[in-house]
């Protein structure tokens, strides 16, 4: 039971950590920033706008329930502010104690002059005050893929180093290692790396860690992923490596809806030679596609029970217009990593639309009429007046409006 307990308290720490892929990791200024030459925040690019309709798909709140006693009981909450360009700005994390809200850590968010996230600070609190805990700072290539990440915590009144992620690309721009490093004595030692693979579509295929020991890199686990004909990841295969042979370690297989939303993962491990259940999430969507409440559940006594849900608020209500009708209903996504942007779209009828890109100052650069035909769609759309940086698509039909960010990365 005791480990039980650990890998749920490891799920949800992987889960928290993970929530926002917006907010990523935090450094310090040093003489590193020389090796981007974008990392300055710039203020000018932040409009304050009385209308917040870009931002009917951020949260505002993610409140977490616990099931005791046979009924939900608040157990913490996280709160997220944006810019006008819906950027994460800050992010507050509160635990519910007796009978009301007690904050519990913060953290603030900087981007530079491309939109990209530089700059992470986290805070906790203590003894009624905020006190500094660690501050991540990014450096990216010049295709925008991220380059480095330096960890610094606060010791003693002063920032110090902890620790260094150095991320390598193949000839393709995918991240081929992940070298990781901690601050000893004085100087950077190497703690971790991950090599990855990938399939003909880019997304993972396999990653082996390895761990540093006695002068040399030691294989410890090694993760493989599966996937549909349409790239959706079907499950996960996670192997440990001991006594020089590869065995495994866990199991994790994912279903979808028709608009290839992820509704269902489950999660195994390997003991006695069997998979063993330990805990499943299931996922309920608005009308808008957003995720509206994710439910944990624990394999107890040869049975799910409830465990955590947790319940995402958004900015905003939507209005009719905006909302997808359920007899009327479609979904969009946009991939942009190799330099095309990609359109994919699932419709259940006919219709015309038009689509616009927009950049950050909210300048339309190209609009187009164009039809959205019954199932699934696939568009190839032109980027040859555009270079790398972040922008916005606006699709609109009479059924549905919808706004996308994506990077275009040349």
């Amino acid at each position: 039971m005791t480990n039980f307990f650990q890998i749920l308290k490891l799920f949800q720490l992987f889960f928290f950590l993970t929530l926002l892929i917006y907010a990523n990791y935090d450094k310090l200024f040093s003489k590193e920033i020389l090796l981007d030459k974008h990392n300055t925040f710039n203020e000018t690019l932040i409009e304050l706008k009385d209308d917040d309709s870009n931002n009917i798909n951020l949260p505002r709140q993610i409140i977490i329930y616990n099931w005791k006693d046979s009924t939900w009981v608040f157990s913490a909450k996280w709160l997220f502010y944006y810019d006008s360009l819906g950027r994460n700005t800050d992010k507050l994390y509160l635990k519910w104690n007796l009978d009301n809200w007690v904050n519990a850590m913060r953290w603030s968010y900087k981007y530079n002059t491309l939109g990209l996230l530089y700059e992470e600070i986290s805070e906790r609190w203590e003894n009624n005050t905020w006190i500094f805990s660690e501050r991540i700072t990014n450096y990216y290539y010049d295709n925008q893929k991220l380059k480095k990440r330096i960890s610094r915590t606060w010791v003693d009144n002063e920032w110090k180093y902890h620790s260094q992620d150095t991320f390598l690309l193949n000839n393709l721009n995918q991240n081929s290692e992940w070298i990781s490093k901690i601050w000893e004595n004085g100087q950077w030692e190497n703690y971790f790396k991950i090599e990855y693979t990938y399939n003909k579509f880019g997304s993972e295929l396999e990653n082996t860690y390895y761990k540093w020991n006695n002068q040399k890199w030691e294989p410890f686990r090694k993760v493989k992923n599966s996937y549909s004909d349409l790239n959706l990841k079907d499950s996960t295969l996670t192997l440990s490596y001991l006594d020089s042979i590869w065995v495994n370690n866990s199991f994790e297989y994912f279903y979808y809806d028709k608009f290839f939303k992820l509704i269902e993962w489950y999660y195994s491990i390997w003991d006695k030679n069997k998979w063993n259940n330990v805990w499943k999430q299931f996922y309920n969507y608005n009308l808008n596609l957003t995720i509206n409440e994710i439910y944990l559940n624990v394999w107890k006594d040869d049975n799910w029970v409830f465990y955590s849900k947790r319940v995402y608020d958004y900015s905003r209500e939507l209005t009719s217009s905006e909302q997808i009708k359920d007899n009327s209903e479609q979904s969009f996504s946009v991939n942009s990593d190799n330099g095309e942007i990609l359109l994919q779209i699932f419709s259940d009828e006919s219709t015309p639309a038009t689509y616009d890109i927009f950049d950050l100052n909210g300048n339309s650069l190209i609009n187009q009429n164009f039809e959205i035909l019954k199932g699934l769609n696939f568009y190839k759309l032109s980027s040859d007046n555009l270079t790398s940086g972040i922008y916005f698509i606006l699709i609109k039909s009479k059924l549905n409006t919808n706004l996308l960010k994506f990077n275009l990365i040349k």
